[in-house]
């Protein structure tokens, strides 16, 4: 038997042990985690606070700070009024100035919350949806996205003109 720290073994099949998926038949290695969507800015810190004090979220007003996340950068999370129901992420200090700097996926990964939720945080906040961290990002994976031919020819952007001048359009 494999030593591994997740074992499925109804059928002896499956056990993983330092990103390895060993079968009975061999070993295939697993996809490596992605490294983290890089920061234009940060660190970001949250203003001075303690449970039971309060905030001024950008977008709610004044909150009872609830608790503080166990997300990458920990940030206090408030409760709806009443109390219970999901943690909310109080929006102020540096957290306000990542949602207009850096790119969803990164605000996504260090605060973690959902694309959705920061989509709406920028339409609160009046943030545009391309940020420089979003034009940066793209940058970053336009090439992995392109077909190679694409990317001979200049990328889409080039491929977007050459389209207009040929239709005539905007």
């Amino acid at each position: 038997m494999v030593k591994g720290s997740c074992q499925l073994s109804v059928s002896g099949c499956l056990t993983t042990e330092n990103s390895e998926l060993r079968t009975e038949s061999g070993v295939l290695t697993m996809p490596r985690k992605r490294k983290p969507p890089a920061l234009l800015g940060g660190p970001y810190h949250a203003p001075p606070f303690e449970p039971g004090s309060s905030l001024v979220c950008r977008i709610r007003g004044r909150q009872t700070v609830a608790g503080v996340t166990g997300a990458p950068y920990p940030w206090p999370y408030c409760h709806r009024e009443g109390g219970g129901g999901p943690r909310i992420l109080i929006v102020c200090g540096g957290l306000e100035a990542a949602i207009r700097a850096e790119s969803a996926q990164a605000i996504c990964y260090f605060w973690g919350v959902g694309r959705h939720l920061v989509s709406e945080w920028r339409r609160a906040l009046g943030v545009g949806r391309m940020t420089p961290g979003t034009i940066v990002r793209w940058r970053e994976l336009a090439p992995r996205k392109l077909p190679r031919a694409a990317r001979r020819r200049g990328g889409a952007e080039a491929a977007r003109r050459r389209q207009v001048s040929t239709r005539g359009e905007p």
